[in-house]
Formats: structure tokens, C-alpha cells, sequence
């Protein structure tokens, strides 16, 4: 990512963990709405999950600035999500309900920089799990 846009999905985040778990509520309602067969593949108790989702926003912001750190990490993920059963195309709907989650939460501050910041951001989490899963 580039300097600008690492820059932009930071500031953006600290206006998100405000209300991390409206955003993480917000996520997954909208990621069982574009893909209700998806809801099976999580636990009962949706407030663990999205513990586990605002965890890993905060890992993964956090590692911004650590590329090759942050991409092991990833690349560790992707193994293990791939061992959950997720495939390639589960990551397209992951991505939109999660640029919809943070549109929500930001409303007006939403802006073409931020969208594209984090659309960058998913994008190279999501490359670097599939890669690491066909590992």
C-alpha cells in the first residue's frame, strides 16, 4: 500500500473503533444478507465473533507499517481459514459487506480516498490468504 493510503485507512480507523462493535454487527448482517449460506460457518455466539473481527482490524491496522510482518501473519491466516473450508470466492462478499460496514459507520467521511484505501487494504489481505491457501 502507499504511504497516502496507510495514512488514510489509520485516521479512518480510530473514528471506526469508536464503535467497533456497531461495525462489527453492522459486517456480518450485511455479509449473511449477500450470502446466507456463509452464517453456518460461524459460531452461535455472534459477540465472540465479532470480538474476533474488531482483533483483527486492530492487528491488521496496526501492522500497516510492518509489510512483510503483516503479509506472514496473513499468509498464516489464509491457511487456516482454507482448513475452515473458505474458498476463493468467499472473499468477494467478505470485501463488500465490509466497505459497506465502514461506509455506514462513516457516512459523509466516507470518502473516494477512504473507500479505495480500504479496498486496496482487502485486497492484498485477501490476495495473500488465497495465495497462502493453495500453498
Amino acid at each position: 500500500m502507499k504511504p497516502d493510503q496507510i495514512a488514510c485507512v489509520t485516521a479512518s480507523f480510530a473514528q471506526l473503533v469508536l464503535v467497533e462493535d456497531t461495525l462489527a454487527a453492522l459486517f456480518y448482517r450485511r455479509l449473511f444478507m449477500l450470502e446466507p449460506s456463509f452464517r453456518g460457518m460461524f459460531g452461535a455466539d455472534m459477540r465472540i465473533q465479532g470480538r474476533k473481527f474488531s482483533d483483527m482490524l486492530y492487528f491488521i491496522v496496526g501492522r500497516l507499517h510492518d509489510h512483510n510482518g503483516l503479509l506472514q501473519e496473513i499468509q498464516e491466516h489464509g491457511r487456516r481459514h482454507h482448513a475452515y473450508g473458505v474458498r476463493a470466492e468467499h472473499y468477494a462478499p467478505v470485501g463488500a459487506a465490509l466497505l459497506w460496514a465502514i461506509e455506514q459507520i462513516l457516512n459523509e467521511r466516507y470518502t473516494r480516498d477512504v473507500e479505495q484505501a480500504w479496498a486496496e487494504l482487502y485486497r492484498l489481505i485477501a490476495t495473500t490468504m488465497q495465495e497462502a491457501a493453495t500453498q
